[in-house]
């Protein structure tokens, strides 16, 4: 039996799968960042908050089979800028029927994070950089032990 979706249906799904991607990328975070949850504006107007708060990063996640990055990382700076939100923005991603989580940042804060710098917004630095999740996530670890080191968090 084959059934045609309709719209609202397929509109649905699409809310749903996005939703159950955020909240797998906030317990990926979790290890490091306890607070780091799906960002509850998501339900209620899009553009409100990253898609997943708890971080020192906005978090735009994007979960499909064709993905234009630069663009998601246009979207994520647009969105930071209406808030006036100043944490570096990162993309992470996943294509359907991939098992790895990936990243994409912006090349200046991989090296803030390399060298254990304060973070900051990066103005639409032009060259990104992807990166497999649990190996950025290793950076992020390293850069965190150097802020506690130097008593900075």
């Amino acid at each position: 039996m084959n059934t045609k979706r309709t719209k609202s249906q397929v509109g649905r799904y699409a809310r749903t799968k996005g939703a159950r991607f955020e909240r797998e990328v906030a317990e990926a975070f979790k290890p490091l960042f306890p607070d780091a949850r799906r960002g509850i504006g998501q339900t209620r107007c899009a553009g409100e908050v990253p898609d997943v708060t708890g971080t020192p990063f906005w978090v735009e996640g994007k979960f499909r089979q064709h993905l234009d990055l630069q663009k998601a990382m246009d979207q994520a700076n647009r969105a930071r800028a209406i808030k006036n939100d100043m944490r570096p923005p990162v993309v992470i991603w996943r294509k359907l029927r991939a098992r790895s989580l990936c990243v994409t940042c912006q090349l200046g804060l991989l090296i803030q994070l390399w060298v254990g710098g304060q973070l900051n917004a990066l103005d639409s630095s032009p060259t990104l950089v992807h990166l497999d999740f649990d190996d950025w996530l290793g950076i992020v670890r390293r850069w965190l032990d150097t802020f506690v080191a130097q008593g900075k968090v």
